[in-house]
């Protein structure tokens, strides 16, 4: 489970991503649980991302789900319709924030003792395989997601050419995703937002690279973590892959 790390509002200019058509953004965010313990944060940061993207200068579609709304049902039904009605050139961005474990993530109705209440890596591979978007991001903060990485044969990646997949995780395939209270929030989720909205550009150009924002997230969370948390990036994209573009702000 998430130990504990975010009192963070967004004050942030209008963002753009650096290619055209539309962005569809989900946010999951489950504090809350049915049948498994509560966590504390991971509403307020579902939110907090679907607010920072809300702002997109790019057509968007944004789907906020939490606690009792994150059903397993309730996930794989926006995530189907969103990720088929995107086109080539569109992004999608799959944002889950709450407990999860190897091969899979704990929705709202999750029930450890029955794995079909689970949201899998597979079901998760069905999805971005299904998906005709050029551009894919799946980021999590929860336990274990680095697994992803190293979960065989339901890997979600499916190597397309012409296709960019990122995963940016927010521990190794055997850590905790902490949360603390004096920032109440997730760690990871902390650091990606003041990332995201400007942390990561070093070279002051305007323009977020997967890199950049890599660079900046990582060492933050081992620190804010004392080592015990280490995220990981990984897919198939370009270390120059522009996340987001401040340029036409």
């Amino acid at each position: 489970m998430r130990l504990l790390f975010l009192i963070f509002f967004l004050a942030i200019s209008i963002i753009s991503w650096g290619k055209s058509g539309k962005l569809f953004v989900i946010a999951v965010g489950v504090s809350n649980y049915a049948e498994i313990p509560d966590l504390k944060y991971c509403d307020s940061d579902a939110s907090a991302i679907a607010s920072m993207f809300s702002y997109s200068k790019q057509p968007h579609e944004i789907a906020l789900l939490r606690n009792n709304e994150a059903t397993k049902n309730a996930i794989l039904l926006q995530s189907t319709s969103f990720f088929s009605k995107a086109e080539a050139e569109d992004v999608v961005l799959f944002y889950f924030s709450g407990h999860g474990g190897k091969g899979f993530f704990c929705p709202y109705d999750a029930n450890a003792t029955n794995k079909n209440t689970l949201l899998s890596y597979e079901d998760l591979r069905k999805l971005l395989v299904g998906c005709k978007a050029k551009r894919q991001l799946l980021i999590a903060d929860a336990c274990n997601s680095g697994a992803i990485r190293i979960s065989a044969p339901d890997t979600p990646v499916k190597r397309e050419p012409g296709k960019e997949l990122l995963f940016f995780l927010s521990s190794r395939n055997s850590q905790f995703s902490m949360e603390l209270p004096n920032i109440k929030g997730g760690v990871f989720t902390y650091f990606l937002l003041q990332g995201l909205k400007g942390g990561a550009d070093i070279n002051r150009d305007r323009l977020i690279t997967s890199k950049e924002l890599f660079d900046f997230v990582s060492p933050k969370v081992k620190e804010g973590t004392k080592g015990t948390q280490v995220p990981v990036m990984w897919g198939n994209f370009s270390d120059q892959m522009v996340f987001l573009d401040w340029r036409k702000n």
